[in-house]
């Protein structure tokens, strides 16, 4: 998974302290990762796979644990019917 985060700073009471304080709290929001288009990609190379983007790379680097698509999408778990 992937993450992103968007910081914001908040005014909060501290109890036990009973001191008013800015804190900085971070929210993670999981980042989307569009899945391949492989096949249907539509790339002039026969031994090539689509990009979730429509880059066109060769389908040896899907799954091969490092990311090669500008969108991540080479690296998604998806499911393939062969």
């Amino acid at each position: 998974m992937f993450f992103t985060t968007f910081p914001r700073t908040y005014l909060v009471y501290n109890i036990s302290t009973l001191i008013w304080m800015y804190v900085n709290i971070c929210f993670v929001k999981e980042k989307q990762i569009p899945k391949p288009l492989l096949e249907k990609g539509g790339c002039k190379d026969k031994t090539h796979l689509g990009c979730g983007d429509g880059t066109c790379l060769p389908n040896e680097y899907f799954c091969d644990g490092s990311v090669d698509c500008p969108d991540e999408s080479d690296e998604v778990k998806y499911i393939v019917n062969v």
